[in-house]
């Protein structure tokens, strides 16, 4: 059960230790009693067995004998367990520094692969304060039951008898007790002080509280200015009765002080690595990254890639594109499923293993378009196969379907121009700050009742036209009534104009109430009712019922139809008029005729009657429209008029999202300078796009064979900022024909007459002016970030300080799984091993990280959770994935083989003087 080397399929998965805790017939206060029939060590087993603990420390007093007692009875109880169990020796050394004058406490934790033997060995070697009848030392091995609460040892001696009994592998950890019965110096005693850093300097770790953590994390701790190593601190529950396992093991306790202030009693800790004792050694040499005091486990990225699975078929070739030449797809025979760490994992092999194909396949999968099927084909039986739309489920992944993914490509592209600060508004910004979702939507409203607003100058403009046109025609119509000056032709007429301007109300009275029974008919046929009704959803359903409700709207199962009424007294009306109308042509041809005109005259004057009343109406009906299109555009108004709050509320958000940008981008590092953005409005750009917008209006004015760039030119004589937005038409006008005359601009020139002629109609300056809040108040559209590496624009720095930047940013930055190909390649080694390492396992418990790499720093001293190492064996073509874990001794000799993988692993214990 020991020799398990239980490695995860997530690889180093954070789990509850607890790394001190006695056993029944522990050498002093044992308080383990009997529950009911069973025997004590079954009791005992349960409870470690139905524990959410999975790593304990079985702990005795300057023995290992209740420690192997434990291994057979459990073994006997629960022999398929997964928990594991380390044998913790705690000694009391024969010095004291703290205030109670208790001796200090210390404990060794020995790797649960060694025998009793070898343990006991060790006990024998190690001499304590008590003698025998001939003064000889008796060792911790023979103390008798009675001196087990007196005894002591030496830290000198016991120093020396490990490296005498195990030698330079150190199947240990020796881990003090920081609080009770541990080292808290009497503060004003230089001796005692420099005790505690003699004992601190033996120390892998510490038992202690949270309270204790930053303190042994600290490199300048001791007394003199020699640099300590950072310690991990780590609790246990101490337990010494059934009592004390089911109130403290793997729980948070707190209590009252005798201040009556709430403190923590008992805390819990989280280790992340494998059941293995190479795995608790990792706390050495990542005492920040790797243990965790806390109530919780430690806080996974939310989104997170589980698993990635391939089922390509026997017929799966690779062709590169424009060559007819198929090579052996090495993933096909990969069958079972690649894991990812929550964390971090790297994907390592040498070239031609499939390491960028891996992630290549699940970023395309993820709908992130890549350039490595930009290059070549994957086929399938022949035919090119569509990675996005995998209709055979070739490849399967299990979790997030949101990722980041930067190729090599990627990261030079991003290196290049200002393609960082584009990613860093669109994605850094806009993606993941909900607001700018409201925003977005508000400004689209406002843009579409601009466009309307527009629309609507237009059709006043056309309406305008159409009145001069109709008045004109008018006048001269009604000359030709006036030229006959006879009272009963004047009263003919006159009642014929009063009949056809009621018949013309009639029909529109008609087809306005047939046009609102179609509009209240779409209504009710795009409404959908809410599942989960609230007050408002339950108005609008009333609202939705009474139309239905009205007689004119046939509802089926299918669709609502409009059934319009008839109106039989309107009708008999309109049949009354007609009958008069007639009447009264009849009356007006027997007056001409009485007054001997011909035939031609009196249809000319018939025709003149009739004309004037249509137009009198068709008049009536522009301005009656006109004043409907002038109220919608008042309407509209009062909403575009809120583009200045939202370019505010924009600008605010822009602001305080970069600000948050720059301060995680603060580096403290002498490897990296600060990265920094700035932001501002792209008039350019603005002017360009309300340029385009401008001309393709008002495209009617065009003169062939005129520059567009010369129109421009003199559109712009007149700055178009928000300012302009407060001239009234006439200043306007004034101001471009000074601005035309004082810098010598020929109205005879096509491109100034273009300009001139559009703004003949101050209608067509009201539509400008739309164009221009459009335009002017859309901050996200026209923002121009500038980045800076130092003091440095990135445009005016190396390439390889932009991609620094660019792979420092992305790090940094955002919240998606983020996937790199090699992000080593532009990188100096330096600064990967320097920095770089050091921002991944910081980064790692914001979002998760995947990396396919071949560089040992990354991979090891980055401290990778999981690794896959990809091999292709020789005379084969396809693919062997090995997932293992740094600690994972069975897979180490394949890491060591990694390219500078030997000093990557040495430098990782050298980090901190181990």
């Amino acid at each position: 059960m020991t020799n398990k080397n239980l490695t995860s399929d997530k690889g180093s998965i954070w789990r509850k230790w607890d790394l001190h805790l006695h056993t029944p017939n522990t050498k002093l206060s044992d308080n383990f009693n009997k529950v009911g029939e069973d025997d004590i060590w079954k009791t005992y087993c349960d409870k470690i067995e139905n524990s959410d603990v999975a790593a304990f420390g079985i702990t005795d007093y300057f023995s290992c004998e209740n420690y192997f007692i434990f291994l057979e009875e459990f073994k006997k109880y629960y022999p398929d367990s997964t928990k594991v169990f380390f044998p913790n020796i705690e000694f009391r050394l024969d010095i004291s520094v703290n205030q109670q004058a208790e001796e200090i406490n210390i404990h060794i934790i020995f790797s649960n692969e060694l025998s009793k033997t070898v343990i006991d060995d060790f006990l024998s070697s190690l001499k304590t304060n008590h003698s025998n009848a001939g003064g000889t030392k008796i060792s911790c091995r023979n103390l008798q039951p009675e001196q087990f609460v007196s005894a002591t040892v030496n830290h000198n001696n016991l120093i020396s008898c490990l490296k005498e009994n195990f030698g330079k592998e150190k199947p240990y950890l020796i881990i003090a007790a920081a609080n009770n019965a541990g080292l808290r110096p009497v503060s004003n005693s230089p001796r005692k002080l420099a005790i505690t850093d003699e004992i601190d300097k033996i120390c892998d770790g510490f038992f202690g509280g949270r309270q204790n953590v930053k303190y042994y994390l600290k490199t300048d701790r001791y007394e003199t200015d020699e640099i300590a190593k950072s310690c991990p601190v780590v609790c246990g529950c101490d337990a010494h009765s059934f009592e004390d396992i089911d109130n403290h093991l793997g729980k948070f306790v707190t209590r009252q002080n005798p201040d009556g202030k709430n403190e923590i009693y008992k805390d819990v800790t989280w280790i992340k690595a494998d059941l293995t004792f190479e795995g608790l050694k990792q706390i050495k040499y990542e005492p920040i990254h790797r243990v965790l005091i806390a109530e919780h486990e430690p806080r996974k990225p939310v989104r997170r890639i589980e698993s990635i699975k391939f089922n390509f078929p026997a017929s799966t070739f690779i062709q590169r594109k424009n060559s007819n030449e198929q090579q052996d797809f090495c993933l096909k025979n990969l069958k079972q499923p690649i894991f990812f760490s929550d964390y971090f994992t790297c994907i390592i092999g040498g070239r031609g293993t499939g390491k960028s194909t891996i992630i290549n396949i699940l970023a395309e999968k993820l709908n992130e378009n890549t350039d490595f099927f930009n290059r070549s084909d994957l086929k399938i039986n022949g035919l090119s196969y569509d990675i996005e739309n995998d209709l055979d489920n070739y490849i399967e992944i299990v979790g997030t379907n949101e990722v980041e993914f930067v190729s090599q490509g990627k990261i030079e592209k991003l290196a290049e121009a200002n393609e960082l600060t584009k990613l860093i508004f669109e994605e850094r910004i806009k993606e993941i700050e909900s607001e700018f979702i409201q925003i977005e939507s508000d400004y689209e409203n406002i843009n579409s009742k601009i466009d309307e607003n527009i629309a609507i100058l237009f059709k006043l403009i056309s309406n305008s036209r159409t009145k001069k046109e109709k008045t004109k025609e008018k006048l001269t119509i009604q000359k030709i009534i006036d030229s006959i000056n006879d009272a009963r032709y004047i009263a003919i007429t006159s009642r014929i104009k009063t009949l056809k301007q009621e018949l013309t109300t009639i029909e529109n009275s008609k087809r306005n109430y047939k046009l609102l029974l179609d509009e209240l008919r779409v209504l009710a046929q795009n409404y959908q009712q809410s599942e989960t009704a609230n007050e408002i959803d339950v108005r609008t359903q009333e609202i939705i019922s009474t139309i239905i409700g009205i007689d004119e709207i046939n509802k089926t199962e299918e669709q609502i139809n409009v059934v319009l009424k008839e109106f039989a007294t309107v009708n008999s009306r309109i049949d009354e008029i007609n009958a008069n109308l007639i009447l009264e042509s009849q009356n007006l041809r027997a007056f001409f005729l009485e007054k001997g005109t011909n035939e031609e005259t009196i249809k000319d004057s018939q025709k003149a009657s009739e004309t004037l009343s249509k137009i009198t109406s068709d008049i009536e009906n522009l301005e009656i429209q006109d004043n409907r299109y002038r109220a919608s555009y008042q309407e509209n108004t009062e909403i575009i008029n809120n583009v200045s709050n939202l370019y505010d509320r924009n600008n605010t958000l822009i602001s305080s999202n970069l600000s948050e940008i720059n301060n995680k981008l603060k580096i403290n590092d002498e490897n990296v300078l600060d990265i920094n953005f700035t932001y501002e409005f792209d008039n350019e750009s603005y002017k360009n796009e309300l340029f385009r917008e401008f001309y393709n209006t008002f495209s009617a004015y065009h003169i062939s064979g005129t520059s567009d760039s010369r129109v421009k030119e003199a559109l712009f004589l007149i700055e178009p900022d928000l300012e302009l937005l407060n001239v009234n038409y006439a200043n306007f006008i004034e101001r471009l024909n000074n601005i035309l005359i004082e810098n010598n601009y020929r109205k005879e020139n096509n491109y100034v007459k273009i300009v001139t002629d559009i703004f003949s109609s101050k209608g067509n300056y009201l539509i400008y002016l739309n164009l221009l809040k459009k335009h002017r108040y859309n901050l996200s559209k026209y923002i121009k970030i500038n980045g800076f590496y130092g003091s440095r624009e990135l445009e005016s720095c190396s390439f390889g300080q932009r991609c620094t930047a660019v792979i420092v940013t992305l790090l940094m930055t955002g919240v998606k799984p983020l996937i790199i190909d090699e992000p080593e390649a532009h990188l100096d080694n330096k600064l990967v091993a320097d920095y770089l390492v050091g921002l991944v396992k910081e980064k790692q418990f914001d979002r998760q990280i995947i990396f396919a790499s071949h560089n040992s720093n990354f991979v090891i001293n980055g401290d990778s959770a999981l690794i896959h190492i990809l091999e292709i064996p020789n005379n084969n073509v396809y693919t062997h994935k090995t997932s293992t874990t740094i600690e994972n001794t069975e897979n180490r000799e394949k890491l060591l083989k990694l390219e500078g993988g030997r000093e990557a692993f040495l430098n990782r214990e050298n980090k901190y003087g181990i």
